[in-house]
């Protein structure tokens, strides 16, 4: 082999390695701007997520939560209301910032008219109170606009320089193997949709999601609360309700379930007092002293809450009893066992006579439609 041929040869080669080194690079670039792009669709994500989490807890304080009073200062309204202006200018700031790059008098002026203008909103509309879904709104522009800067300004620049770095390898590569344009495909038909630029449309995606946010915010704030948004929504026709205790029945004796006739005596009052009392519902508790129960109550009743239960329901038997008493009997009546009030080695006969009372509460309208 000739001179000439052996450095034909070697310039090939080197050529050659050459190419598979650019290959290698646009590889790794491809994967590097996959991953900054992985990155920017996280950063939304979160922004979306979080988004929709403080807008939901909005809601519900806007409904459930109520209003919070400012402290009683003359600095209080004023300083919310240029905190919901500076809120409002911070996303100018920024769309603009070429505008108010090194003139820092521009940026001054600015940041001044914003203060002046949230003054200014004082002296028209004082805040006392505001609702409490409006730190909710506030928090959400303050992540969206902090998500906005980190996304636009730090990961898709950083996504252009990996980008643009591509690009320059694939031109290099083109003359080559001219298939390998990806990057120039990519920015063609990104700058085609709407005709505007990636940075541009994200800035307006941001943007248009800021100021309705700002807007709810400064409307929050602005804004009469009414009593409806602090309370749940009653319906005129709901009917409103009274829970009524009477008088507890003479004891049961120790062990027993039995009806006795001073028992039934005061059932039958009880029967006239909840129909005096319009009461429909009537809630029979029956309960039992700390006493054990014997070989043969156990038996009958198992445990001192079968007991309990077993006199409560005597009880409710009673109270329906059309036969017993002349007074209507309640159109519902639920009967409920109790454990016992009084526990503990220095519990006397009187405190297990309380235990052993059954009593009798009942639900009465006071207001709406409560019906049979």
């Amino acid at each position: 082999m000739s001179f000439l041929d052996q450095e034909k040869a070697n310039f090939e080669e080197a050529k050659a390695r050459n190419l598979e080194l650019r290959i290698k690079a646009w590889e790794k670039l491809t994967d590097m701007s996959m991953h900054m792009n992985d990155l920017c669709l996280n950063i939304r994500r979160f922004a979306l997520a979080t988004l929709g989490a403080l807008l939901g807890a909005a809601g519900l304080a806007y409904r459930f939560a109520g209003t919070v009073e400012l402290p009683s200062s003359h600095y209080a309204s004023p300083l919310l209301l240029i905190l919901a202006t500076l809120l409002m200018a911070v996303l100018p700031l920024f769309l603009f910032h070429s505008y108010f790059r090194g003139a820092p008098g521009k940026l001054g002026f600015f940041i001044l008219l914003a203060i002046a203008v949230g003054y200014l909103l004082t002296s028209i509309h004082e805040i006392r109170v505001f609702p409490i879904a409006s730190l909710f709104i506030g928090v959400a522009a303050v992540i969206w606009i902090l998500c906005f800067l980190m996304d636009r300004y730090w990961y898709h620049e950083l996504l252009r320089g990996v980008l643009v770095q591509t690009d320059l390898i694939e031109q290099s590569i083109g003359k080559t193997i001219p298939a390998i344009r990806v990057t120039a495909r990519i920015r063609e038909f990104s700058h085609a949709a709407l005709d505007q630029k990636a940075r541009t449309k994200l800035s307006v995606f941001y943007s248009v999601v800021y100021v309705l946010l700002v807007l709810a915010f400064v409307f929050l704030l602005l804004g009469k609360p009414s009593d409806s948004a602090s309370a749940p929504a009653r319906s005129a026709s709901a009917p409103r309700v009274a829970l009524l205790e009477f008088a507890p029945l003479p004891k049961f004796l120790p062990g027993s379930a039995n009806l006795t006739s001073s028992q039934k005596t005061a059932v039958c009052d009880t029967r006239n007092e909840l129909a005096a009392s319009h009461s429909l519902v009537a809630i029979v508790v029956g309960r039992h002293d700390q006493t054990e129960l014997t070989p043969e109550t156990r038996r009958d009743f198992h445990s001192n809450e079968g007991l309990a239960q077993r006199r409560a329901q005597v009880i409710e038997r009673a109270l329906k009893d059309t036969n017993l008493c002349a007074s209507e009997a309640p159109a519902v009546v639920m009967s409920l066992n109790s454990a016992p009030i009084h526990v503990g080695r220095d519990v006397g006969n009187e405190q297990l006579d309380e235990d052993r009372e059954v009593r009798i509460y009942g639900i009465s309208n006071v207001g709406g439609v409560l019906s049979k």
